[in-house]
């Protein structure tokens, strides 16, 4: 904008110097331009439309390099600015895709966990074994190995009787409190057996050792009572 306001400037100058020159009826000569003390003069009209012109052309000239420079440097700002824009966009949506993917992957930990935690809550509590299956066999094996041997009066006392004559609950005579035990049917261990057969007060039949024998069952009385 400001270039053509100087073209514009120019050109009317221009003119104006020549219609000026044209009025004054200046006489042609052959030394129509001479210097005096380092200054040109022109004495004719045709040197001052040549030296309007030459303005007019030099100083539009540095005005359009000017303006080309400008926009040299204009572009370059630009371009600058759309590889910095691309730049910032390019970090914004890696940082997005990472945030994203963190998000994912917590939801998706979260969901396996929570699918593990009611699956666990929704397990039976035990299982049926059935003749054929392998639990069978080994339930079998247990068995087997029980009667292989007997159990000892304290591997009796540790499982089964522990729970209520270690603290004595509802009068049951203490493991070791051997006056306790001699108290009951004067520590007749055969009497004492039998009530242990039978089941005694809170106490059920074979003290919840069912499949306790008649001598596992001495063998833990004689562990409790000391006699």
């Amino acid at each position: 904008m400001r270039c053509a306001v100087a073209v514009v400037a120019t050109f009317g100058r221009t003119l104006a110097a020549f219609a000026c020159c044209s009025r004054r009826q200046v006489r042609f000569s052959a030394a129509m331009i001479r210097i005096e003390r380092g200054r040109v003069h022109a004495s004719g009209w045709i040197p001052c439309v040549l030296w309007q012109v030459g303005y007019f052309v030099g100083w539009g000239f540095i005005g359009i390099l000017a303006h080309i420079v400008r926009a040299m440097h204009l572009g370059a700002t630009l371009i600058a600015m759309m590889r910095m824009h691309k730049v910032m966009t390019l970090k914004k949506i890696l940082l997005a895709s990472a945030a994203m993917l963190a998000v994912v992957a917590g939801n998706a930990f979260a969901a396996t966990a929570n699918e593990e935690a009611i699956a666990e809550r929704l397990k039976p509590y035990g299982t049926v074994c059935l003749a054929g299956d392998p639990c069978a066999d080994e339930v079998a094996g247990g068995g087997a190995a029980a009667a292989a041997g007997p159990r000892s009066g304290a591997d009796v006392v540790g499982k089964f009787c522990s729970a209520c004559h270690s603290a004595g609950v509802l009068g049951a005579p203490k493991i070791g409190d051997t006056a306790a035990w001699t108290a009951r049917h004067g520590g007749d261990l055969n009497e004492l057996l039998k009530n242990a057969i039978a089941g005694l007060n809170a106490m059920p039949p074979k003290g919840t050792c069912g499949d306790c024998s008649d001598d596992e069952l001495m063998a833990a009385i004689k562990e409790m009572s000391g006699l």
